[in-house]
């Protein structure tokens, strides 16, 4: 486990949180009581954050439990180890109009899914099938975000 990263329970609901570099990086994974969405965001995904859930229609074991991501993730399995080749819906959230874009690879490489902001994709295993339960990192589509 990295140093920079602690865990907590809460009513039940896993929270990890990860902050490197001065806080830019933060990374959640919450259930709905710990997260306020936006109207048009599915519960779990708060305004300003890419989440992704394990399961189509953004869902998680039936829960809104989602990893999200403020700015970036380089690397799943550092900071989610079983979210890693394990999301099958995404939903960009953003408040700045920013898109999103997940990788299947870590370190922000491999094949590409852009999610433009406040837009999802309810199944992966659907309609971007190379994509599907393989993502590994991701990052919102900054120069801020992008050189981490």
């Amino acid at each position: 486990m990295n140093p920079n990263d602690h865990v907590r329970v809460r009513h039940g609901v896993l929270r990890r949180v990860s902050t490197l570099a001065a806080g830019v990086l933060m990374l959640f994974v919450v259930g709905a009581a710990a997260a306020s969405a936006a109207s048009a965001a599915p519960s779990g995904c708060p305004s300003g954050y890419s989440c992704g859930w394990k399961d189509r229609d953004y869902l998680t074991a039936g829960t809104s439990k989602a990893l999200v991501f403020s700015c970036f993730v380089k690397d799943i399995t550092k900071v989610a180890g079983a979210w890693d080749n394990n999301i099958t819906s995404v939903f960009n959230n953003s408040s700045g109009g920013n898109t999103a874009i997940w990788f299947t690879d870590i370190d922000y490489k491999g094949a590409k899914l852009y999610v433009s902001a406040n837009s999802g994709i309810k199944r992966l295993n659907e309609s971007n099938a190379t994509v599907n339960d393989r993502i590994s990192s991701g990052y919102f589509d900054t120069a801020a975000c992008r050189n981490k």
